[in-house]
């Protein structure tokens, strides 16, 4: 029990997010835990401490990759979202907790305006054993109204090819900036593992409420090293969802 308890409050951050910033994992992990926190509960036995916190942070993080359609945002890793897997989530989500805004700690922002949903990668990516499915992202965004999505990243699969997988992990498989046909984090071969060696350290991220709707400001020091470029992108989403600048 204190082992689980342990581990969970080691790999779940403050913000509900797994140290590698994959979603897929916190789906994968909701997935043994829910119906584990059940079980005790059946048996008339209080659940460990440790399990009920992490899912009760996970949860609403998980939403904040929610789109209208109800699938999840692609980045770090997340591929395409089973229906059936959302609709069991759904089940045991007794909470209906709102999605958090902003994810300082698992480096995630999400803007809203009536129908319109906006989810940016706004974080360094992780290191070492947690980075084998990162991307060269940072500052991406996925900007969806209703069911209809009209700025996506590409995705990717854990069962293509390598080199296809790691051409999704570029910088170009992603909505943002990319300089002199460089990802902004570089990949190498650890331990038979393709992880992220080098990238963004310094990501600056600022938000505020306006009267025309949520604006959004981010930078990143990628480019910085190589190019000598900081790259700052600013979005604007209206009250009404219907209008995305930047």
């Amino acid at each position: 029990e204190y082992a689980l308890s342990d581990e969970l409050d080691r790999q779940i951050l403050p913000d509900g997010g797994h140290l590698s910033r994959n979603p897929r994992i916190l789906i994968e992990l909701l997935l043994d835990l829910l119906p584990l926190r059940e079980t005790f509960l059946a048996r008339g036995i209080e659940p460990p401490r440790g399990v009920l916190m992490a899912i009760e942070r996970m949860m609403p993080h998980l939403r904040l990759f929610r789109h209208g359609d109800g699938a999840l945002a692609l980045f770090n890793g997340m591929g395409t979202t089973p229906p059936d897997v959302m609709a069991t989530l759904a089940a045991y989500d007794d909470a209906r907790a709102r999605p958090i805004e902003q994810a300082t700690y698992s480096g995630y922002s999400r803007l809203t305006g009536e129908r319109g949903i906006v989810v940016i990668d706004a974080g360094a990516p992780p290191r070492g054993a947690h980075s084998v499915e990162a991307h060269a992202g940072c500052l991406s965004f996925e900007f969806s109204s209703g069911a209809q999505r009209l700025v996506v990243n590409c995705g990717t699969s854990r069962f293509g090819s390598d080199a296809l997988r790691l051409a999704a992990r570029s910088t170009a498989a992603h909505s943002t900036l990319t300089l002199d046909d460089r990802s902004s984090a570089t990949f190498g071969r650890v331990l038979g593992e393709m992880r992220v060696v080098a990238g963004p350290s310094d990501v600056r991220v600022a938000r505020q409420e306006r009267e025309e709707g949520q604006e959004w400001v981010g930078s990143h020091d990628g480019y910085s090293r190589a190019l000598g470029a900081v790259h700052t992108r600013r979005l604007l989403l209206a009250r009404d969802g219907a209008t995305l600048t930047g």
